[in-house]
């Protein structure tokens, strides 16, 4: 959990910084593309090994069952590298871009190179909510939450968070978004009491 109040904020200030991922923009189109683009090569994969086979059966006027387990060898060897490669390719898809956060006493900042997010600056003093919504794949298992940072002065700011692997506990208090709750009720517990 991102818990960030600590007694040392008090003689230090408080400062933290890591990072998350958020899934592409473009995650849907990239999976039914790659389904694609697997099943093509499937089919290319197999005509071309079926003509080959049958090319040297003819031209070599032998038993054909001579070369059949060598053909059934190189599909079965075809099938295993291009499924290795759509795997690779769906776990790419899945894994999102990395962001880099920093948090102090006053602001939230985020940014990312590989997704071309520019730095972007919260103020606690500017947020009026942060809300969650659970992202499910396909329809089923829990992977992040769509998260959306309600702001004065920037409108609505939401981010597609996926859930880092080593957390058990996937709530939004162990997001990295929690510190911009927590700062924001520090901040308004602060003014409560400078107001009395």
């Amino acid at each position: 959990m991102y818990e960030t109040r600590s007694p040392v904020d008090d003689r230090f200030g408080f400062s933290t910084q890591g990072t998350f991922r958020c899934s592409l923009a473009t995650e849907r189109i990239s999976f039914v593309i790659t389904a694609v683009i697997g099943v093509l090569l499937l089919y290319g994969g197999y005509n071309l090994i079926y003509s080959v086979y049958k090319e040297h059966t003819l031209y070599a006027q032998t038993d054909p069952t001579q070369y059949a387990g060598l053909a059934a060898l190189s599909f079965i060897g075809f099938i295993i590298v291009l499924f290795t490669g759509e795997a690779i390719a769906f776990k790419m898809i899945l894994s999102g871009k990395l962001y880099r956060y920093s948090a102090n006493e006053t602001v939230f900042s985020f940014s990312s190179k590989s997704d071309n997010v520019h730095k972007t600056d919260i103020f606690y003093s500017d947020v009026i909510a942060v809300k969650y919504e659970e992202r499910k794949i396909f329809g089923k298992m829990i992977r992040g939450y769509t998260v959306t940072i309600v702001t004065r002065s920037l409108g609505n700011i939401t981010l597609e968070y996926l859930f880092n692997k080593s957390i058990a506990n996937r709530l939004p208090g162990n997001t990295p978004f929690h510190i911009i709750e927590e700062r924001v009720e520090i901040l308004r517990q602060k003014t409560e009491k400078e107001a009395l």
